[in-house]
Protein backbone atom coordinates (compact mmCIF):
# COMPACT_ATOMS: atom_id res chain seq x y z
CA UNK A 1 0.00 0.00 0.00
CA UNK A 2 1.58 3.39 -0.98
CA UNK A 3 0.63 6.71 0.79
CA UNK A 4 0.57 9.67 -1.69
CA UNK A 5 1.74 12.82 -0.53
CA UNK A 6 -0.54 16.33 -1.72
CA UNK A 7 0.66 17.83 -4.27
CA UNK A 8 0.74 21.84 -4.41
CA UNK A 9 -0.66 23.31 -7.00
CA UNK A 10 0.39 26.93 -7.45
CA UNK A 11 -2.03 29.53 -7.08
CA UNK A 12 -4.44 30.84 -9.47
CA UNK A 13 -4.00 34.36 -10.65
CA UNK A 14 -7.37 35.70 -12.64
CA UNK A 15 -6.75 38.13 -15.67
CA UNK A 16 -8.68 41.14 -15.71
CA UNK A 17 -8.67 42.87 -19.01
CA UNK A 18 -7.93 46.47 -19.15
CA UNK A 19 -10.10 49.24 -21.16
CA UNK A 20 -8.59 49.38 -24.22
CA UNK A 21 -8.83 53.05 -26.24
CA UNK A 22 -9.59 52.21 -30.23
CA UNK A 23 -8.85 55.08 -32.26
CA UNK A 24 -11.70 56.66 -33.87
CA UNK A 25 -12.42 56.32 -37.41
CA UNK A 26 -12.18 59.23 -39.66
CA UNK A 27 -15.33 60.90 -40.45
CA UNK A 28 -16.55 59.67 -43.51
CA UNK A 29 -14.76 61.87 -46.56
CA UNK A 30 -11.89 62.16 -44.64
CA UNK A 31 -10.46 58.87 -45.22
CA UNK A 32 -6.90 59.51 -46.56
CA UNK A 33 -5.26 56.05 -48.50
CA UNK A 34 -1.33 56.35 -48.38
CA UNK A 35 0.19 55.83 -52.00
CA UNK A 36 2.06 52.39 -52.14
CA UNK A 37 5.48 52.67 -51.52
CA UNK A 38 7.75 51.61 -53.87
CA UNK A 39 10.45 48.84 -52.10
CA UNK A 40 13.76 49.33 -52.78
CA UNK A 41 16.69 46.52 -51.91
CA UNK A 42 18.73 47.52 -48.96
CA UNK A 43 22.50 48.90 -49.72
CA UNK A 44 24.15 46.41 -52.01
CA UNK A 45 27.92 46.61 -51.83
CA UNK A 46 30.05 44.85 -54.26
CA UNK A 47 33.23 44.08 -52.97
CA UNK A 48 34.64 41.57 -55.36
CA UNK A 49 34.05 39.37 -58.37
CA UNK A 50 35.97 35.84 -59.01
CA UNK A 51 35.35 33.03 -61.07
CA UNK A 52 35.70 29.36 -61.26
CA UNK A 53 35.79 27.36 -64.36
CA UNK A 54 32.79 29.09 -66.16
CA UNK A 55 30.79 30.24 -62.51
CA UNK A 56 31.21 33.70 -62.14
CA UNK A 57 30.59 34.66 -58.23
CA UNK A 58 30.49 37.86 -56.34
CA UNK A 59 30.81 39.32 -52.99
CA UNK A 60 27.94 41.44 -52.08
CA UNK A 61 27.43 42.41 -48.40
CA UNK A 62 29.45 40.12 -47.64
CA UNK A 63 27.73 36.80 -48.94
CA UNK A 64 28.85 34.83 -51.94
CA UNK A 65 26.37 35.04 -54.90
CA UNK A 66 26.00 33.54 -58.00
CA UNK A 67 23.76 34.10 -61.00
CA UNK A 68 19.93 33.26 -60.39
CA UNK A 69 20.95 34.06 -56.30
CA UNK A 70 18.74 36.21 -54.71
CA UNK A 71 20.21 38.97 -52.15
CA UNK A 72 17.98 41.52 -50.52
CA UNK A 73 15.45 41.03 -52.64
CA UNK A 74 17.13 41.37 -55.83
CA UNK A 75 18.17 38.44 -58.50
CA UNK A 76 21.28 38.23 -59.65
CA UNK A 77 20.83 38.20 -63.17
CA UNK A 78 24.60 38.67 -64.72
CA UNK A 79 28.55 38.28 -63.23
CA UNK A 80 30.95 39.96 -65.81
CA UNK A 81 34.62 41.35 -64.84
CA UNK A 82 32.92 44.28 -65.50
CA UNK A 83 30.69 44.05 -62.63
CA UNK A 84 27.18 42.29 -61.66
CA UNK A 85 23.60 42.90 -62.89
CA UNK A 86 20.60 42.51 -60.42
CA UNK A 87 17.15 42.78 -60.93
CA UNK A 88 14.62 44.35 -58.44
CA UNK A 89 10.78 44.07 -58.93
CA UNK A 90 10.85 46.20 -62.51
CA UNK A 91 14.44 47.58 -61.69
CA UNK A 92 17.69 46.70 -63.42
CA UNK A 93 20.75 47.62 -60.91
CA UNK A 94 24.50 47.09 -61.88
CA UNK A 95 26.78 47.06 -59.06
CA UNK A 96 30.70 48.03 -61.14
CA UNK A 97 33.40 46.26 -59.83
CA UNK A 98 36.47 48.83 -58.07
CA UNK A 99 39.00 50.31 -60.35
CA UNK A 100 37.23 49.42 -63.65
Amino acid sequence: HKTYAPVNKPATQKIIPQAVSLPQPPPPGQIEIAAPQKKSPSELTLSGIFFSEQIGYALINNQIVKEGDKISGATVVRISLDGVDLKYEDSAINLSSQGR
